[in-house]
């Protein structure tokens, strides 16, 4: 089933085309009948690679971020390249999608924001599992009138992969963080609303080149944030707790179920949901990417995803500098 984003063709650039971008990725762009990947560049794209939908491979960078050929760009590349080309589409005017993480640091994504605001020029953040109907759901509880106001979020984000040095980084647990706590992060913020977190403390611990470690955050003087972060699980599991002062309770369990409790059990119809969708919606790509679409085609956007990823990088630096 093709969905639907309003009417008007859309040519869509793509840079970077590696193994996630063709698995999770295209195939969510491509349930969108009125988009179209014009245009590739990827130097390590080889032979055996098709291009989709009869796309071009351009050999530059430079032959993408054209406003003449191209109407949106998706960017899925290494963070370096994530900051140049992103600084050279929204300076051409074209609005960009970036897949996380955006940048290496939170000056460089604040670069990013400042170029997008004097540009009035588009930039989305590729933070799926905000968009994925498991986190949308947690927050329709949280925001019901019943919930009261949070005071405790617990979050679980264990991967399995990827270990080890990353994207020619000397900086490896930096790039731990941008590859797993980015996502721990937005989830936070997305699930409270963004409301601004602080670290109060991290602790982290190392084995068989991945890490371990808590983080605990808080926001303002009535919510404590606690996060839970690794590589080193057997498999990737995601979990959130979510407490309020009414005596109530969300919990997710993975993307397929969430459940609300209050403090009578029964005292809620319909307090469980399940998924079922499939995997590539489940995670959360085709909403990401109808939002993105929708606010290409009708050239009107706000910064809530890209302040929010800006936010992820701040709390990413504040761990950074309290290890050293």
């Amino acid at each position: 089933m093709m969905a639907d984003v309003d009417g008007r063709h859309i040519r869509l650039g793509m840079i970077g085309f590696g193994a996630h971008v063709r698995e999770s990725l295209v195939p969510a762009i491509g349930r969108f009948a009125d988009v179209h990947i014009a245009r590739i560049h990827d130097p390590y794209l080889g032979p055996s690679v098709s291009a989709p939908y009869g796309s071009q491979i351009a050999a530059t960078v430079d032959g993408v971020i054209d406003p003449k050929r191209v109407d949106a760009l998706v960017i899925a590349a290494t963070p370096e390249v994530h900051y140049d080309s992103a600084a050279a589409s929204l300076k051409a005017g074209i609005p960009t999608f970036i897949e996380k993480p955006a940048s290496v640091d939170a000056d460089a994504m604040r670069a990013l924001c400042s170029l997008s605001e004097n540009t009035g020029t588009y930039l989305a953040v590729g933070h799926n599992y905000s968009f994925s109907p498991a986190l949308t759901r947690v927050q329709r509880f949280i925001q019901s009138s019943d919930f009261g106001e949070i005071l405790n979020l617990n979050v679980a984000f264990h991967g399995s992969k990827p270990r080890g040095p990353r994207w020619g980084m000397t900086d490896e647990f930096r790039a731990f963080l941008l590859s797993h706590a980015t996502h721990a992060f937005d989830i936070a913020l997305f699930s409270t609303s963004d409301v601004p977190l602080e670290v109060e403390s991290a602790s982290f611990r190392s084995s068989r080149n991945g890490h371990a470690g808590t983080v605990l955050l808080s926001g303002g003087s009535s919510l404590s944030v606690c996060v839970s972060l690794t590589n080193l699980a057997p498999r990737f599991d995601l979990g959130l707790t979510a407490i309020s002062n009414a005596g109530r309770r969300v919990r997710m369990s993975g993307l397929s179920r969430v459940e609300y409790d209050g403090s009578d059990s029964s005292d809620r119809i319909g307090s469980s949901w399940s998924a079922s969708v499939s995997a590539t919606d489940i995670a959360g790509y085709v909403e990401q990417f109808s939002d993105f679409f929708h606010h290409v085609q009708n050239q009107r956007w706000t910064p809530t995803v890209m302040v929010r990823a800006l936010r992820g990088l701040e709390i990413i630096d504040q761990i950074i500098h309290l290890r050293s």
